[in-house]
């Protein structure tokens, strides 16, 4: 038996539910006529700031303005193509990810983009699609894009860089290397230093393994040359942070920090939150993993940049950055001997990485955590964490 309505619901679904029906009421070219109506009123009377607002809106007039009419207006493709458009770039400077992913496949889709555009809103979508967590279908979109983009030398180089950091971050290396190569041939070869700079920094956090901080500052002197060269104080931070994790990996924990600190200051200065996540997660790594002369301060400190990088996440909305910085968490509380507090950021870690497929790290993250646990006293860590 279904629940009794509210007398608040039962009006509004009957509302809802007698729009619908006066709509319907209508011939579907009289509907058509009034949608064009509307999108003409919309576009003479809101001021530009609001139809970027509600470009969504008029993309939808646009497209309902087609429907059930013999003749379609020759704009009314190309205006909903162009707002579509506008309301895709909205929501990603919004960072409302999974909106912008469908909103940039349907460009991808639309018969009037240019095959430029649909490659571009390909590779888009692919990058939106890994940071909310599905990475196959940005493996997907971001293959369209690198076959759509094969005319254009430039276009293809910028495809190619959107798989080849997809494969990285899946830890599929080989597939990674290959891309990131050969886009910056093409790169070299357009002359295009951006791109140049953006496939060559990519490409060293393939290379970069478990080198030396010696040897990780020499891979990225070219990249720290050409965003020096080009201006790009994004790309400069990026590689500070990157010679961090190599001064971590080689157990150099004070000049990572430092290194860190850098790159923290110039991502911030550069308007670039998501990396800038990145690297307060990778301090909060530095920070829980050195021995200094107060373990629970150190502990604390490294709980705080956690936080920082998960705040500035939350809003990015990256899913796999959002598991590494509550893997953190969790071993950072566990050091500090709090086990609620472990297992629930260490059930939110394995959550967010068994949704996104990748069983390797799944794998560690659990083994490092239960560890952690076991370490605490927990008894059987692995079934509490399920």
């Amino acid at each position: 038996m279904l629940p009794a309505m509210t007398a608040e619901a039962a009006y509004l679904f009957a509302h809802a539910a007698l729009r619908d029906a006066a709509y319907q009421l209508h011939l579907p070219s009289d509907r058509a006529r009034l949608h064009h109506e509307a999108l003409h009123l919309l576009e003479r009377w809101l001021p530009a700031e609001q139809r970027e607002n509600q470009a969504l809106e008029l993309a939808e007039h646009a497209r309902r303005a087609q429907e059930g009419v013999t003749v379609v207006g020759n704009e009314l493709p190309y205006k909903r193509l162009e707002y579509l458009r506008v309301a895709a770039r909205r929501a990603t400077r919004q960072f409302e990810n999974r909106l912008a992913a469908a909103l940039y496949r349907e460009i991808a889709m639309q018969p009037l983009a240019s095959p430029e555009d649909r490659a571009r809103a390909w590779a888009e979508a692919g990058t939106l699609h890994w940071f909310v967590g599905l990475p196959e279908q940005a493996l997907a979109d971001h293959g369209a894009a690198v076959e759509a983009s094969r005319p254009w030398p430039a276009l293809h180089a910028f495809a190619l860089i959107e798989r080849g950091t997809t494969y990285r971050d899946l830890d599929r290396n080989s597939e990674a290397a290959k891309d990131l190569e050969r886009a910056l041939e093409l790169a070299r070869a357009c002359g295009d230093k951006h791109l140049q700079l953006r496939a060559l920094g990519n490409l060293c956090t393939v290379q970069q393994g478990n080198q030396t901080r010696i040897s990780v500052a020499q891979l990225y002197a070219p990249v720290i040359r050409l965003a020096e060269e080009t201006g790009d104080r994004r790309a400069l931070g990026i590689s500070m942070g990157q010679i961090a994790i190599g001064c971590l990996e080689s157990g150099d924990h004070q000049a990572a920090e430092q290194s860190l600190r850098q790159s923290i200051a110039v991502l911030h200065e550069a308007g670039d939150p998501l990396n800038e996540a990145a690297m307060h997660c990778v301090l909060g790594d530095v920070l829980r993993r050195r021995n200094g002369p107060d373990p629970r301060a150190e502990a604390m400190a490294a709980i705080a940049a956690y936080r920082e990088a998960r705040r500035l996440n939350l809003r990015a909305g990256n899913v796999p950055q959002q598991a590494t910085v509550e893997l953190g968490l969790s071993l950072a509380y566990g050091s500090l001997g709090m086990v609620s507090e472990c297992l629930n950021h260490g059930r939110a870690a394995l959550l967010l990485l068994s949704e996104l497929g990748n069983l390797g790290q799944l794998r560690t993250a659990q083994a490092e955590v239960s560890n952690e646990l076991r370490r605490l006293g927990v008894g059987d860590p692995d079934s509490r964490l399920a």
